[in-house]
């Protein structure tokens, strides 16, 4: 057969007869041999070139002194088949390419100096991996740089061969969970942490589900029950929409809004002043407040009188200042106790009248005895008219001062007494007290007996 190829030359020197059918065996013709060692010459240029389209095979080392080419455009391949590849001074393809370092064990793709083990300089996603069904990719560009899926599945993350967080094709992201229902679903507890004390997020799921905030170290800061809807700030078991355990303080506007379903306008709680409470409708006007001494004033910012604390001030512009009512009649509409707790008058509501009334029970009074120096008690008394100061009108009745020298129970306040600021302070009197009505009631009797002996003569 003759020999057209290098790689088909025997390696037994009786064995190759001919180059290309030129014949070159023992007893050739001279020509021949001419004509041999030309197409022998062809046939190098044409492996040289890779036109002859032969393999080469070497059995040895093999050393270039210089330049080496390995295949054309056309896409020849390379293939070696062996153990291992030495490549002791690095591999450099196209520049930047790929290149291999060999003096830094780096490899770079698309950068002719890798800076790392691994170095990748191209557009966009940069790095690509997969199985076929799934495509992740690594990349940068400009000053972003991404990670994640080029196809639609979610991306993970793992330590010691376990998941630990996933983005889902939707673009949630889990902890702890593989199928997050939420832009960011975590499955257990998580700590935020700041300048002091970290605080952490617990959810609960059984029972009693609830989500909670603690400054850590500490417990029920803030509670959110999630059954009932009701918030906990100090307790894990709100009853109300807002349950409080602890002291509340309103920082800022000083002001707390108290909205209704029905309507965006509020009336609020402000603190004007230091440690002044304020009512305000939705109209922003002031209605009622609790001053510094306590005192509850309704319909003015200031006590109405100045002498002491009062307790409860209220001004009208119209109307009734102050209106009560019992539950049903035959009951007290206003009951007042002395400084001890014990009731000692009343405001008695029946179904058609209004009695005024104080303690009078016979278990309260040691010594009663009949009531004598009736005549002395009324002849002492000055009953008087004179004009009031206020408005000229004409009064009658008693100065309280002189009634105070008769009857000192009926009177309250001193004679001439006046304020810290120098106001007067008026004396005041009961014209229908006890001891009134008992004197009076005593001389009628009395009055009666001597009548009665008169008209028996």
């Amino acid at each position: 057969m003759p020999k057209t190829k290098i790689s088909e030359f025997d390696v037994d020197p009786a064995n190759n007869t001919d180059i290309n059918s030129i014949n070159i065996a023992e007893g050739c013709a001279p020509s021949g041999i001419n004509n041999a060692i030309r197409q022998l010459m062809s046939d190098l240029k044409e492996f040289q070139t890779g036109a002859a389209g032969d393999s080469f095979t070497v059995g040895g080392a093999f050393a270039a002194n210089g330049g080496a080419t390995l295949g054309d455009a056309s896409g020849d391949a390379l293939t070696i088949n062996s153990s291992a590849v030495s490549i002791p001074n690095g591999l450099n393809f196209d520049s930047n390419t790929l290149v291999i370092d060999a003096t830094n064990n780096r490899v770079g793709v698309g950068v002719a100096s890798p800076a790392g083990s691994f170095q990748v300089v191209g557009a966009n996603d940069q790095i690509r991996s997969g199985d076929g069904t799934t495509t992740t990719f690594l990349g940068g560009s400009g000053a972003i740089g991404y990670t994640g899926t080029l196809t639609n599945h979610p991306f993970t993350f793992f330590t010691n061969s376990t998941e630990r967080m996933r983005i889902d094709s939707s673009g949630n992201v889990g902890i702890g969970t593989s199928s997050p229902a939420s832009k960011l679903h975590v499955a257990g507890s998580f700590r935020q942490t700041g300048a002091t004390a970290p605080f952490e997020w617990t959810v609960n799921s059984g029972a009693a589900d609830y989500l909670k905030l603690n400054a850590v170290g500490y417990a029920d800061n803030l509670i959110v029950a999630n059954s009932s809807g009701n918030v906990g700030i100090g307790t894990s078991s709100p009853i109300t929409k807002l349950g409080i355990n602890g002291g509340t303080s309103i920082l800022g506007g000083n002001k707390l809004f108290l909205w209704n379903a029905a309507n965006n306008s509020a009336p609020y709680l402000s603190s004007p002043t230091d440690n002044t409470i304020a009512f305000f409708d939705t109209s922003n006007s002031e209605r009622m407040r609790i001053d510094t001494s306590g005192n509850l004033l309704v319909g003015t910012t200031s006590v109405l009188y100045s002498s002491g604390q009062q307790g409860l001030s209220v001004k009208t512009n119209g109307g009734y200042a102050l209106v009560t009512q019992p539950a049903s009649n035959n009951y007290n509409s206003l009951s007042i106790l002395n400084a001890s707790g014990t009731l000692v008058g009343s405001v008695y509501a029946s179904s058609t009248a209004t009695a005024y009334n104080t303690s009078s029970d016979y278990r309260l009074k040691d010594n009663q005895a009949p009531l004598t120096g009736s005549g002395a008690f009324i002849d002492a008394l000055q009953p008087k008219t004179w004009t009031w100061k206020a408005d000229g009108s004409i009064g009658t009745g008693f100065i309280a001062h002189e009634v105070q020298a008769v009857s000192p129970n009926s009177v309250v306040g001193e004679k001439d007494a006046v304020e810290k600021d120098g106001k007067p302070q008026y004396q005041a009197m009961e014209y229908g007290s006890a001891e009134f009505i008992a004197n009076i009631i005593a001389e009628l009797q009395d009055l009666r007996k001597r009548v009665a002996v008169l008209e028996s003569k």
